[in-house]
Order: C-alpha cells, then sequence, then structure tokens
C-alpha cells in the first residue's frame, strides 16, 4: 500500500480467479470505495502501474479517469457485475462486447459517444440481424455505460435509440408444403441444417432454445423421467422466469427424436442440434432466414418465413389437438394471452389437415 502527498491510498490485490492484480482506494472526491485492474499480473509491473494511478487520480475529478482502456474497464465490469447475473445474460454480454471490439473497437469508456453507438446499430442491421436481435445488443450496452456512469469512467450517458419495429413484421405459421419448401432448399444446402429446421418445426423452440438444447445434462437439456417420457431440464438461468422447470416435449418432437437418435448416438452434454456445435445462435438464424426468403415464404408484408415462424407453425398445429393450459405449458408461453391467439387465429391449412388426415 502507498500514501500520496494528498493522503490517497491504494492497495493492491488479486481477485479470486483473476490474473491481474487489482488496484482498490477511496476517491478523495466522493468518499467511495473504487477498483479497478492494474491491467498486469506481475506483482512489479503492478506496482508501477499503481505509482501512475495515483498521478491520475489527483489531477482527475474522477476515481477511473476517461484514460481507462475500453479492455481494462470489461475487466472491471466482468469482476463486478458476472458473480451477480445469469450465465445466459453473461454469454450475450460478452457477445455484445466481441461485436463493439470488432465493429467499433473503442480506445475507451469515454469514446463510446451516441455516433459510434449509431453505426454499431446500422452495422448489425446490415448484417442481416433482427431489430429484436440488434435491441439486445443495445440494451446491453447501455448497462455497461450505466456501470461506466456509476463508477466514474465516463462523464455522461450518449443517447442510444433502439429500433422501433413496426407491428407489421410478425409472422405466421406456416403451411405444410410451406415447411416442406424450406426443408427441400436447406437439404440442398446443408443436412444438418436441414435437420434443425425439421426439429423447430416439430418442437416449437425458440431458435435460441434449440442452440442451447444438450442431451442429459446442461442448463437447457433433454432427459427421461422415471416412465421413459421425454422431458426438457430447465434450469433458471436458461429461461426468462429465473425458475428450474421441468417440461414435457411435444409428442411429435419425442417421436421424431426417437426416430432421428437412436440412444447409441446421443453424447451426454453434446448438442441434440450438431449445427449449434459449429455456428451461432445469429448465424444460424440468418441461414434459416436467407432461406425463407429464397423460397419465397413471405409471412406479411415484409416478411420472409423465420426461424420463429417454424415455432408458430408447430403452436398452431398443437391448438388443433390440445386445450390451452396444455398448450400453455407445450410451448412454455408466459402469458395465457399468447396461447389464446393460436385458438382465435386458426391456420386453415392446419385445420384441414385435421378433418382430412393424409390417404382421406
Amino acid at each position: 500500500m502507498i500514501k500520496s502527498a494528498d493522503n490517497l491510498s491504494i492497495s493492491l490485490f488479486k481477485r479470486t480467479g483473476r490474473k491481474n492484480y487489482y488496484a482498490e482506494w477511496t476517491c478523495p472526491t466522493t468518499g467511495k470505495k473504487l477498483s479497478r485492474s492494474t491491467g498486469e499480473s506481475d506483482k512489479r509491473k503492478s506496482e508501477k502501474a499503481r505509482d501512475r494511478l495515483v498521478q491520475q487520480i489527483m489531477n482527475d475529478a474522477y476515481g477511473a479517469t476517461e484514460h481507462t482502456t475500453w479492455d481494462m474497464f470489461f475487466e472491471d465490469f466482468q469482476a463486478a457485475r458476472f458473480p451477480d447475473i445469469k450465465e445466459t445474460s453473461q454469454r450475450e454480454i460478452l457477445a455484445t462486447n466481441n461485436k463493439v471490439l470488432k465493429i467499433i473497437s473503442p480506445a475507451t469508456p469515454a469514446s463510446m459517444r451516441s455516433q459510434q453507438v449509431m453505426h454499431f446499430r446500422q452495422a448489425l442491421t446490415k448484417l442481416g440481424l433482427t431489430p429484436n436481435t440488434v435491441n439486445k445488443h443495445l440494451r446491453n450496452i447501455k448497462t455497461l455505460l450505466r456501470f461506466a456512469k456509476q463508477h466514474g469512467y465516463i462523464q455522461d450517458l450518449p443517447a442510444i435509440e433502439m429500433i422501433k419495429k413496426a407491428k407489421a413484421s410478425k409472422g405466421r405459421p406456416l403451411t405444410k408444403a410451406e415447411v416442406a419448401q424450406m426443408l427441400e432448399i436447406a437439404g440442398s444446402k446443408d443436412e444438418k441444417l436441414q435437420e434443425l429446421i425439421e426439429g423447430l418445426s416439430h418442437s416449437g423452440l425458440r431458435i435460441g432454445e434449440a442452440c442451447q438444447l444438450t442431451w442429459e445434462q446442461g442448463a437447457f437439456s433433454v432427459v427421461k423421467n422415471s416412465s421413459g417420457r421425454m422431458l426438457y431440464s430447465i434450469d433458471s438461468e436458461a429461461q426468462k422466469s429465473g425458475k428450474d422447470e421441468s417440461v414435457p416435449l411435444t409428442p411429435r418432437f419425442a417421436q421424431w427424436l426417437n426416430e432421428r437418435f437412436p440412444d447409441a448416438t446421443r453424447r451426454t452434454g453434446g448438442h441434440v442440434f450438431v449445427l449449434c456445435d459449429h455456428f451461432s445462435e445469429d448465424v444460424i438464424g440468418r441461414k434459416i432466414s436467407a432461406i425463407g426468403k429464397g423460397a419465397g415464404i413471405k409471412v406479411s408484408a415484409n416478411k420472409c418465413a423465420s426461424a420463429h415462424d417454424l415455432r408458430r407453425t408447430c403452436a398452431s398445429k398443437l391448438a388443433m389437438e390440445y386445450m390451452p393450459a396444455v398448450l400453455k405449458a407445450l410451448m412454455r408461453h408466459a402469458d395465457i394471452g399468447t396461447t389464446m391467439k393460436y385458438y382465435a387465429n386458426s391456420n386453415l391449412e392446419n385445420v384441414l389437415d385435421v378433418i382430412y388426415p393424409e390417404g382421406s
């Protein structure tokens, strides 16, 4: 520990699981206890970094100055916030930070101004990410910059404008012929992509859930109960409700899994959909949307079929067979109002499939 002429005391320590030394001190202007990474794992080098920090603090109104690099700031954020948030949220913030580094490459938190965030938003849109996904990254940037403001890395929060989603962009359930068309196109490109699209149409899984789905072990996994029936075992960190839960698979999906994947081929802890070993959720979502566009399947005036329309397709079919309470459980809707839409807006083709089964 050292003391400056202004009676500023800075101590060095290592956080559990972190390689670099951290400096801790009491801010001379606010009286708050602050800490940040020295960026050094060597004790002697970290002491020199601490000496430089004393001068920075004495010459700046903030404990964590505008000269702190973005990488050091993000390391501080991880150390302070990651222990208290879900693993899924940690992964999302890490993904956002990777995109920030690739697209903007900010030198410091203070260099993240409104213009840079707008450029980031435009770049994600050009990459083909959906408004929902872009807004998710923007919300993560807000979280990071609020932390930066709270701890003195920046003086003011930049304005961050979210994408306003037009109501007309929502999709619809697909017909049997449209699903078959997507499967045919996918099969000509990548059999694993075809497998995923077929699985989505039978399961009603969200694309993010399908990418997490594993055999027997994991935050979102397929298991068998004592009677041999297949269930989703979902950890609290893997869903919005924040609750541990066991949920039945749709009968069609359970049957499809048993036919497609014999027990001997199931790798405990491995992804059910092998495509997810090689590509991220965003990339897979874009691949499926590209197939919907290539097939010319319009689900609204300004939108072609996407992964979520396969979920709508599954829910619409199930609505022909089950009462609302059962459908709500199978689709894991938080609100029964969402479930009831599938009864109020029944797809004609699905109704005809029930009235006139194949071969009749």
